[in-house]
């Protein structure tokens, strides 16, 4: 499909930055209602990353990642550049949301609740997604990311 092993990295263990697992869900990976994977669940940020290297992992995947000296790379670069997750993560997201086709022309206004383990109060995210010549461009909050995430 055109996604490489950054891309891959990126977009998984990137991705567990926002969540976590729930024991109605996923009673393999924790029996607490949830378990957040990072210390910053919601946040997309790299604290996903520092963990994954002191091999603390609630999806084994992460772990298995971080075992793999050219992926462990990856995770590394990532622990310890914020700025280089974020301008990766922009770079696959694109790649991934443009294998599938799309009849966006127009912007999509999407208004998502965030998830109630994640936040003491009730908020609500919204983003815009515009799909030209090819190339998605989109703004978001977290709460966008969280729903492409858990849809996926």
């Amino acid at each position: 499909m055109g996604l490489t092993d950054v891309d891959m990295v990126t977009l998984t263990t990137g991705s567990h930055s926002l969540g976590g697992a729930h024991a109605a869900i996923s009673p393999l990976l924790t029996n607490e209602t949830f378990t957040p994977f990072d210390n910053t669940p919601g946040i997309l940020d790299n604290d996903i990353f520092k963990r994954v290297l002191d091999g603390k992992c609630v999806v084994p995947i992460d772990c298995a990642f971080a075992k793999d000296p050219k992926l462990r790379a990856i995770i590394q670069g990532y622990a310890n550049d914020q700025a280089s997750f974020y301008k990766q993560f922009a770079i696959s997201l694109d790649k991934m949301l443009s294998l599938s086709a799309s009849t966006l022309s127009d912007p999509l206004a999407i208004t998502i609740a965030q998830h109630a383990y994640l936040f003491n109060q009730t908020t609500t995210a919204t983003a815009m997604v515009t799909k030209t010549s090819g190339s998605s461009k989109i703004s978001f909050t977290a709460g966008l990311l969280l729903f492409i995430f858990m849809v996926l």
